[in-house]
């Protein structure tokens, strides 16, 4: 597979206010599962992928770290040694990254710090110096949290609470202080140019902040990829409602629309041990735009299909919008009364491949 170019997207915050290398994740996650881009008219998988630099320069040289962050601090008396040797430890930086992007190919790559990290570090002396010759982004973003999302993460997340046990001189040592920080940068960074600033609100369960926050910076990007030349759609979403028995056509059709691109929520794959069942498919239901309801002599008797397509009715009769696509397994079954009408797809008299085909241009989104 072709891929472009990779879109730079840095972001930096204080730690703790709403910047974590734990949300990189939701955010790759987010962008893979929910997007695809174009290329040559055709639709493909985004890959997004991340980089923090300081595990990267750590892991290589933990001695050339510690350097970097003592002449950082001594800004802006360094003398011109000094100063021609820092500019030089951030080229090697950027050399490590680099090194990344090609070891993994991606679409988007979100970085740690970067350009405008040095520009509040270095406050702004010299910056333009320090700047020349290196990796240039694309996107460079702030991101602010509220008082009460710092103190939450202070005083709940574990890994953050063992990163400044480990290194206290590197972190802030406590919510306040990194206010007092996030307040100090921003004053910085208030006439960068081109800067994105997304504040955080979320307190509460660390996982559910960084979802919902995550959301909010996708949402935020999605349009600048577009302006960058990186054309993105929406991935369709399906969720499979069918009978245990008939497991082996839900499995073929899974990869079948895996193959096209097309997500796929399956009970077998989502839910997990000690998973709240109902809860897991009310939300598969909600995150698909369509619900193939497998329709067999099995499914018709079964309890759980049963539920499942009567959430997806209701659903579709609060949106307006079509929710439930019959997929027949079985040629002269009754149909459930609320499908008794419905166009549907036939797999007992059309080839399976054919079906599929007739199944994805339903699925294509709206232009």
């Amino acid at each position: 597979m072709s891929i472009r170019k990779p879109i730079i997207i840095e972001m930096t915050g204080i730690f703790g206010a709403g910047y974590l290398p734990g949300l990189f994740k939701p955010l790759k996650a987010l962008l893979q599962e929910n997007f695809l881009w174009i290329d040559a008219d055709k639709s493909k998988g985004l890959i997004a992928n991340y980089h923090v630099d300081n595990e990267a320069v750590r892991k290589r040289d933990v001695q050339r770290r510690e350097r970097i962050t003592h002449l950082i601090k001594q800004v802006p008396n360094l003398n011109p040694e000094e100063w021609n040797e820092l500019i030089a430890a951030l080229r090697w930086a950027d050399e490590l990254f680099q090194e990344s992007l090609e070891a993994y190919p991606s679409n988007v790559v979100f970085r740690r710090g970067g350009k405008l990290q040095n520009y509040i570090l270095l406050r702004r002396t010299q910056w333009q110096e320090a700047d020349m010759n290196r990796l240039q982004p694309k996107l460079q973003v702030f991101l602010e949290a509220s008082y009460s999302a710092i103190k939450q993460t202070f005083e709940q997340n574990q890994e953050v609470r063992r990163i400044i046990r480990e290194s206290p001189e590197l972190f802030c040592e406590s919510p306040e202080r990194a206010m007092e920080l996030q307040e100090e940068w921003l004053q910085t960074v208030k006439d960068f140019p081109g800067l994105i600033h997304i504040k955080r609100q979320q307190p509460g369960k660390e996982e559910f902040a960084n979802e919902e926050f995550s959301k909010e910076i996708i949402n935020t990007i999605i349009p600048l990829l577009n302006l960058f030349g990186l054309k993105t759609t929406l991935r369709r979403k399906v969720f499979i409602s069918y009978s245990r028995k008939d497991e082996w056509f839900a499995d073929k059709l899974d990869d079948a629309l895996n193959r096209k691109n097309v997500g796929v929520w399956i009970d077998k794959r989502e839910i997990l041990v000690g998973d709240s069942i109902i809860k897991r498919i009310r939300e598969g239901i909600a995150t698909s735009h369509f619900i193939c309801a497998v329709i067999s002599s099995n499914s018709i008797n079964s309890k759980w299909v049963q539920e499942e397509l009567d959430m997806a009715m209701n659903q579709q009769i609060e949106s307006g919008e079509v929710k439930v696509l019959p997929l027949v397994l079985e040629s002269g079954l009754p149909m459930p009364s609320f499908l008794v009408g419905k166009l549907h797809i036939d797999f007992s008299k059309e080839d399976f491949d054919k079906c599929v085909e007739d199944l994805m241009r339903r699925l294509k989104p709206k232009k």
